[in-house]
């Protein structure tokens, strides 16, 4: 196995010092359309993200942030890539969004709002 992506510590809680966006799973390029057209050829399905996302957590990076509500396919990439590897991941959602559990899916109510200074991952 590689080395491990160097940790720290916010609010008591351990993250890597990378943490994965979401943009380009879903697509989102903010440069034009052909690069998001791109982005949707290799990202596409939940396997697909679930690879990308497997990737990360081989190398200790296991914090997800973004925009969690509506987007299922995330949900359901992050639950297989969970189930793949048997590693879990911290969830944090963008500043001012809910977040949501994976095991719970967007339409619960168990979802919380997130302090924009400091990342909380669900229990």
């Amino acid at each position: 196995m590689s080395a491990l992506f160097p940790r720290t510590r916010v609010g008591g809680m351990s993250l890597p010092r990378m943490i994965v966006g979401q943009d380009w799973m879903l697509g989102y390029s903010h440069i034009s359309p052909a690069a998001e057209e791109l982005i949707h050829s290799y990202h596409h399905s939940r396997e697909s993200i679930a690879e990308l996302l497997e990737a990360f957590l081989a190398h200790g990076v296991d914090a997800l942030m973004g925009l969690f509500l509506g987007r299922q396919i995330i949900l359901d990439a992050m639950k297989l890539a969970e189930d793949r590897t048997g590693k879990s991941r911290s969830r944090s959602s963008a500043p001012g969004h809910g977040i949501v559990s994976a095991a719970s899916g967007p339409s619960s109510q168990r979802g919380r709002l997130i302090d924009s200074l400091t990342l909380r991952a669900l229990q």
